[in-house]
């Protein structure tokens, strides 16, 4: 019967985040509300990652969307693509340290995997890039390394600002 509250305030919440005004009367609520039949379809972590992708992406509501890696963090207990997607969603909202940060935690992660993901290398590489104390040297090892695993720019002035930005001693 708690797992089924849980799932309630979980459902709430969630709400409040997509109607982004609730008072702490909302989720008190939930203990009031009758439970849910086996037929009513509750909200896993995967639709909350997919409601935050689409918050981000086609809603430009980054800010939102973080709330609701966060809560799929703290559901799943996070993965290399939620941490990637948390940092994208920073960087987006121009947090450098904290997209760093998952960047990071995304990379230490995916070690365990067989081939690491050039993308991270890239984003954090550009993060650092953007640090108001910036980190030329780890932001051009993380460009470096993103180049070799295979990453490719699509951008034609990339690499003359890449070549300016991280010139071969």
């Amino acid at each position: 019967m708690t797992q089924n509250i849980l799932k309630m305030k979980l459902l709430l919440s969630f709400i409040c985040v997509l109607l982004s005004s609730c008072g702490t009367a909302q989720t008190s609520e939930a203990e009031k509300m009758p439970l849910p039949s086996p037929t009513i379809r509750t909200i896993n972590a995967v639709d909350i990652v997919e409601r935050a992708d689409q918050m981000c992406k086609q809603e430009n509501d980054c800010a939102q969307a973080l709330l609701l890696y966060d809560q799929a963090i703290d559901e799943r207990g996070g993965s290399t693509e939620l941490f990637k997607k948390r940092g994208m969603a920073h960087y987006a909202l121009q947090e450098i340290d904290p997209a760093i940060r998952d960047f990071s935690k995304a990379m230490e992660l995916q070690s365990r995997e067989e081939k690491p993901d050039a993308s991270l290398y890239f984003m954090r590489g550009l993060s650092k890039s953007l640090l108001e104390k910036e980190d030329r040297n780890g932001a051009c090892a993380d460009l470096r390394k993103a180049i070799s695993l295979g990453w490719k720019s699509d951008d034609k002035n990339f690499d003359s600002w890449f070549a300016e930005y991280c010139p071969i001693n």
